[in-house]
């Protein structure tokens, strides 16, 4: 960054490092849940596999926290993928996925609750 802004003057840099990773256990009561959610709207077994995700997302204020986050946004498996733009131009998502979604996390939050 230093070559870049060789020459500027009357600017002050300073690069502040990210978090942390923090991974999220593999086997709790909040995975579980998403589990059972997701057979319960599905109506059929279903198997979940976390993942790496390469890059950061705002859940690090809380995991920091102590707070156990998955950064999960599920689709229907017969969804036209074509409609879901996250993170582009014009960002968008399919009617049927938003729908499938509220109705797994609605379906996650009276899980947890009861």
């Amino acid at each position: 960054m230093a070559k870049i802004l060789k020459g500027i003057d009357g600017y002050e840099l300073e690069f502040q490092g990210s978090a942390s990773p923090i991974p999220s256990p593999p086997n709790n009561e909040f995975l579980n849940s998403i589990r059972r959610s997701l057979v319960k709207i599905m109506g059929s077994n279903v198997e979940i596999m976390q993942s790496l995700s390469i890059g950061l997302t705002d859940s690090w204020t809380v995991r920091s926290l102590g707070t156990i986050v998955y950064n999960f946004a599920p689709s229907h498996p017969d969804s036209d993928t074509s409609k879901n733009n996250v993170h582009g131009d014009n960002e968008s998502i399919g009617i049927d996925d938003l729908i499938f979604r509220a109705k797994v996390l609605t379906a996650i939050a009276f899980d947890m609750t009861t």
